[in-house]
């Protein structure tokens, strides 16, 4: 039951993204990032970019635990702990951060891993903001620049696999 109602108010945010579109938030109602994750055949890649609201992006950085003598962006530390990608053979893609820019109230973030065999069989996972609010709603699109897949993760999800 609980799984369910997980799923309902996922659904929810969702129709209120739609709704909503790229509308500037002020102070917006829902709590949602954007991954779109795009195997590169011939780079044998993958690229990573992610749309967060920069409000909530802030605030997720600021409550990430830092660990001591820690070095480097602490948004990239924040974005590569809650974010996952695992090859077919069950090994973590090493994503390496490419940046990040601003936009309009989000904030896009890059990164990028070796991912010679491509989508097919990987598995992902994105928990971005899930420590912050339980209505948070994280959407992964992932394929090639030609086919992508949608998947939905909420919080409680576990890695989902690459149709």
């Amino acid at each position: 039951m609980a799984a369910r109602m997980r799923r309902l108010r996922a659904l929810a945010a969702l129709g209120a993204v739609a709704l909503l579109g790229a509308a500037r938030p002020a102070a917006h109602p829902i709590h949602t990032t954007l991954a779109v994750v795009t195997h590169m055949p011939a780079e044998r890649a993958v690229h990573v970019n992610v749309r967060i609201f920069a409000d909530d992006l802030a605030l997720g950085v600021a409550r990430h635990p830092r660990p001591p003598g820690a070095v480097g962006d602490p948004t990239a530390r924040y974005v590569a702990s809650s974010f996952a990608l695992w090859n077919p053979d069950g090994t973590r893609v090493p994503l390496r951060w490419c940046g990040s820019r601003p936009q309009a109230g989000v904030v896009w973030v890059c990164m990028r891993g070796p991912l010679p065999r491509g989508l097919r069989g990987a598995r992902v996972l994105s928990t971005l903001q899930f420590a912050l609010y339980e209505d948070q709603v994280n959407v992964v699109q992932a394929g090639t620049a030609a086919s992508r897949k949608t998947m939905m993760f909420v919080p409680g999800d576990r890695p989902k696999p690459i149709p």
